[in-house]
C-alpha cells in the first residue's frame, strides 16, 4: 500500500495536464474569485462551515530544522481549534486557500460526537494531516471514510451516531476510492510541499493585475497552474474553510461534482441541519517575548430557506456556474440546490 500511495502521489499534475488526486490532497490549477467577506465577523451559534479569514505562518517556522518545536524565537504560527457540538459523528473537509481565493490543499477529518481537535497550521503545511488523534490514529484499513486503503474496498457505515461519520455513500465510485481521512505521515513529498509553499508565500510573484476581468497573473504560483521556481519570500498566508460534508471526497469547491454529488452537507440532517461546528483561531507570535491573540471563527450557518443559486447571495454562491443537475445517486432528502450558507450575526 505504501508503494501504491507513493506512486499515486507522484502522479499529481497541474493545469494543461490531466490531474490525478490521492488522499484528497491536490493543488487546483484554476484561480477562483477571492473569498468574499462574510456579512459579519462573529457568530453566536454553531455553523455548517467555519471560516478562518486569515492565517499566517512564518517561513522559518515551516522550512527550518526547528519547525517541529512548538515555539521558537522569531516564529509566527496560527492555531485552529474545532469542536463538534452534536451527538453524532461528522466529517470535516478542511481546505486551505491562497490569497487569490484558489484552493491549494484539502483533506478530510472525522470527528466523533462532542469531539475537539486542535492543530497548528505550520504542521499542516509540512504535510502532517492527521490532526485529530481521536479518529486518525486508526489503521488505514479502518478509515472512518469507509475505505479499506489496503484492499481498496469501499464499504462505509452510513447514518447518524456518535461514531458514525458518513451520511450516505459517495455516488462517485472513483472519487470514493480516493477520499480518505487517515494519512501517511508526512502526507506530502518534499517537492509537493514546495508547490504548496510557493502558492502561499509572499514573494513578488504577481506580474499583472490588468486584462479581461482584472485577472491576477502570478507566474510563480502552483495554484495558478504555473511552474514554480522554489524561491520563497516572506511568510505563508491565506485562509481556511472547514465544511461539514456528507462523505469523504477528493473534490474541491471548484469542481462540478462537489455540488452535483452533494459533498457539502445541507439537507437531510434534521431540524437544525448540519450546523454542528464551533471554532477558535489563535495567532502566535514568539518574537519580542511572545504574544497570543484569539478570536472565534466565522460561523456560516446552513439555512434551508436559501435554496437555489438565484436567491439571496450565499457564501459559496460564486460557484453557481459549476452546478449540474442533481446526481441521481444522492439519496432522497439530501439533495439541495445551492449551498444555503450565510453568516450568523448576533443581534
Amino acid at each position: 500500500m505504501a508503494a501504491y500511495y507513493t506512486r499515486r502521489m507522484r502522479s499529481v499534475r497541474f493545469r494543461r495536464q490531466e490531474p490525478r488526486r490521492i488522499a484528497a490532497i491536490a493543488l487546483f490549477a484554476v484561480v477562483a474569485p477571492v473569498l468574499q467577506a462574510a456579512e459579519c465577523a462573529r457568530g453566536g451559534l454553531p455553523g455548517a462551515t467555519l471560516l478562518v479569514p486569515h492565517f499566517r505562518v512564518s517561513r522559518n517556522g515551516v522550512t527550518s530544522a526547528a519547525s517541529d518545536i512548538p515555539e521558537v524565537s522569531g516564529q509566527t504560527d496560527t492555531l485552529l481549534s474545532v469542536t463538534n457540538v452534536s451527538d453524532t459523528g461528522v466529517l470535516a473537509r478542511i481546505t486551505v486557500w491562497s490569497k487569490y481565493g484558489a484552493p491549494v490543499l484539502g483533506f478530510n477529518v472525522a470527528m466523533t460526537a462532542k469531539d475537539v481537535m486542535a492543530f497548528r497550521m505550520k504542521d499542516v503545511l509540512n504535510g502532517h494531516l492527521n490532526v485529530n488523534p481521536t479518529t486518525q490514529r486508526t489503521k488505514r484499513e479502518d478509515d472512518p471514510c469507509g475505505l479499506n486503503q489496503t484492499s481498496g474496498v469501499y464499504a462505509p457505515r452510513v447514518g447518524f451516531g456518535a461514531t458514525r461519520y458518513v451520511r450516505f455513500a459517495n455516488p462517485d465510485a472513483d472519487d470514493a476510492k480516493q477520499g480518505v481521512s487517515v494519512y501517511v505521515d508526512p502526507a506530502l513529498s518534499p517537492g509537493y510541499r514546495t508547490l504548496i509553499w510557493d502558492s502561499l508565500d509572499e514573494s513578488g510573484d504577481v506580474t499583472a493585475m490588468t486584462g479581461p476581468g482584472a485577472f491576477v497573473l502570478d507566474d510563480d504560483n502552483g495554484s495558478c497552474g504555473d511552474a514554480v521556481d522554489g524561491v520563497l519570500s516572506g511568510d505563508f498566508s491565506g485562509s481556511v474553510t472547514i465544511d461539514v460534508v456528507n462523505y469523504c471526497s477528493n473534490h474541491f469547491h471548484v469542481d462540478r461534482s462537489f455540488w452535483s454529488n452533494q459533498v457539502l452537507a445541507t439537507a437531510g440532517w434534521g431540524p437544525d441541519g448540519p450546523n454542528v461546528l464551533v471554532g477558535d483561531v489563535f495567532s502566535v507570535d514568539s518574537t519580542d517575548g511572545g504574544n497570543i491573540s484569539g478570536d472565534p471563527m466565522v460561523a456560516l450557518r446552513y439555512d434551508s430557506t436559501l435554496g437555489g443559486w438565484n436567491g439571496p447571495k450565499t457564501f459559496y454562491g460564486r460557484y453557481d456556474s459549476l452546478r449540474d443537475t442533481m446526481n441521481l445517486g444522492v439519496p432522497e432528502g439530501f439533495g439541495f440546490v445551492g449551498d444555503g450558507m450565510r453568516a450568523y450575526c448576533r443581534s
